[in-house]
Parts: structure tokens; sequence; C-alpha cells
């Protein structure tokens, strides 16, 4: 068959033919920014966690810097792209669950003892352990987020209230612990 005749057999209902279009996934600059930050957020936060200091009080600097900036960076990604209400779902439990939870259980890890009427912590092994574990299921929370129809970024967006979360549970429960060398009332893990 001719080229001519092909092109016509092809457009018989006379539409103009579509130009193939290659659709690439670009990733925001929001989650890669909330990514680094994350990324150095996490590295300082372990860091600290196995130098002795003294017991701080129940929000540190550390946890409303990060806050501010999570939530900066959720709400500036929610403006760039339309989540699934059921994507934003896993990420608001990756947060309240998993963040909560492993905040508690790496707050029960910490070691605390006192040097002069002052209380002092620093983290364990199981408290890096439990660190790691739970940022992997905050990055796993990203899988369920893909399957729910939702932007892969999302989870990155929200890293770092994510550590803002869990680092305020766990300091929260150290001073709490810490809170026993003065009153035997404080809490017990």
């Amino acid at each position: 068959m001719p080229f001519s005749q092909a092109k016509s057999a092809a457009h018989a209902d006379n539409r103009p033919a579509q130009p193939a279009v290659q659709v690439r996934k670009v990733i925001p600059v929001i989650p890669m920014t909330s990514l680094l930050i994350g990324l150095v957020a996490v590295a300082l936060v372990l860091w600290r966690q196995f130098v002795p200091r003294p017991v701080g009080g129940y929000l540190s600097p550390v946890v409303l810097i990060l806050a501010a900036v999570g939530l900066y960076s959720v709400q500036s990604f929610l403006q760039t792209v339309q989540v699934p209400s059921a994507a934003l779902a896993a990420v608001a439990a990756s947060i309240a669950l998993v963040a909560v939870g492993f905040g508690v259980a790496r707050g029960c890890t910490v070691r605390i003892w006192g040097e002069d009427g002052v209380a002092f912590r620093q983290g364990t092994w199981l408290t890096f352990a439990l660190w790691l574990a739970g940022l992997l299921l905050h990055f796993a929370s990203g899988i369920l987020v893909t399957r729910l129809q939702g932007p892969a970024g999302l989870t990155i967006a929200a890293m770092p209230l994510y550590l803002a979360v869990t680092l305020g549970v766990q300091n929260a429960v150290v001073r709490s612990r810490s809170d026993g060398w003065a009153r035997p009332t404080s809490l017990r893990c």
C-alpha cells in the first residue's frame, strides 16, 4: 500500500495525527530540599544521641525548627500537586503511628543517670537501631502513597515533620523519665 493510502486509511475519521508525547516524572524542588534538610537533620540527631549531655526541656529548638520546616514543606508540596486523600492519610498515619510509636520506644532505650543533681542522657545502640527502623518504615509509607495514586515526593516532603514529631516524643519520654531523679511518679519504661 502506498504511503498516501496508508496515511488516509489511518486517518479515515479526519482527525489530525497525535504526536508521540514522552512523559517524564519530575521531582519537585521542595521534596529534594526536604530530603537534604532531613538527611542533615538525621545525621545531626543521630550524632547527638550518642553524646552524653544534660536532659533538656520537652521542646528543643531542633524540634521547633524541624516542625516549622516540615509544615512549610508539606504545605508547599500540596500546592504544587494534587494528592488523593487516601495518600494524605497514609502519610498522616506514618507520622501519627510510626513517629510517635518509635519516639516512645527510643525514649525508653536512652540511658539516664545523674551527676551532681543533674540528669544526663545518652542513646544506646538499641536507640540507633530504632531510629533506623522508624525511618525505614516512614520511607516505606512512600510505597503505600504511590500505590494509592499519590505522588512519591509526599513522604519526602513530610520527612522534617516526621523527624520533629518523633524527636519531640522521644524528648518528652526522656524528660519524663529523668524527672524520676526528683519525683518517683515519672514515666517508667
